[in-house]
């Protein structure tokens, strides 16, 4: 039927009845269409891996980032506490949030432990959430907790 048409009709121009095509072409462009889609799937799993080594990186970066947080903290508490007979039984951090718990010796060392606290210019705010005096081996203590919040972690 393709003899019959004239050679400047586009193949397009045909209709499914006017178009034969042989074996070897059809099974030519049956592998050709199959290397096309080995070829898509490549590219769709590398764009997969991809996306995941940029996760990868991107939490490794925030993990870099956040790498010195702790160790800054626990400096600014520890400088906070000299010279007062201040010592701490519990920190517990929640992101930007951070508990402490301690005893003093005086209540004044507690108030003490606070100002410098705010002082460091590392917290936003320091709250005094409970202060109580009890016992402790016989000798009396305040007992205390702070709520305290770390700046730029808010």
């Amino acid at each position: 039927m393709r003899d019959e048409l004239p050679e400047d009709v586009p193949a397009a121009e045909l209709g499914p009845e006017d178009q034969v095509i042989s074996v070897e072409d059809r099974e030519r462009y049956e592998r050709a269409l199959a290397s096309l889609k080995k070829k898509v799937a490549e590219v769709d799993d590398y764009e997969k891996k991809k996306k995941l080594l940029e996760d990868k990186n991107r939490i490794i970066e925030q993990l870099r980032k956040n790498q010195g947080g702790p160790v800054r903290l626990l400096d600014y508490v520890s400088q906070s506490l000299d010279p007062y007979k201040v010592w701490l039984t519990g920190l517990d951090q929640m992101g930007a949030q951070i508990t402490l718990d301690g005893r003093a010796l005086s209540n004044d060392d507690v108030v003490e432990f606070v100002k410098n606290l705010q002082r460091t210019n590392y917290f936003v705010s320091v709250l005094l959430d409970e202060s109580r005096q009890t016992t402790e081996d016989s000798i009396p203590v305040y007992q205390f907790k702070l709520k305290v919040t770390m700046k730029g972690m808010s």
